[in-house]
């Protein structure tokens, strides 16, 4: 199974079992407010929200930060491109590599 491998400029190194929580983390370093912003849709829809009525009920959808939710229900592959998005489109200078 495939991981995503994160050293962040403060040291920190994350390689989450889980890769949706490897999204969640990147959102929130990035901040959910400039990710919303990038306007990174899945299925038609931005893959972050705040809006209670598209979140509820739904398990692909993880908090984070200031009240907005994450779309986890990508694959492996997809999480990492759109990590890399966020890394390239917010300047943020992370590696990440897939493992």
């Amino acid at each position: 199974r495939k991981r995503i491998r994160i050293p962040f400029p403060d040291g920190r190194v994350i390689q989450n079992t889980q890769v949706q929580q490897t999204l969640v983390d990147v959102v929130n370093y990035a901040d959910p407010i400039l990710v919303l912003e990038l306007n990174m849709t899945m299925s038609g829809t931005n893959i972050i929200s705040s809006d209670p009525s598209i979140v509820q009920g739904e398990n692909k959808w993880k908090p984070v930060e200031k009240g907005f939710y994450v779309n986890t229900g990508s694959s492996t592959a997809d999480k990492h491109n759109q990590i890399k998005q966020i890394n390239d489109s917010l300047g943020l200078g992370l590696k990440i590599d897939l493992i």
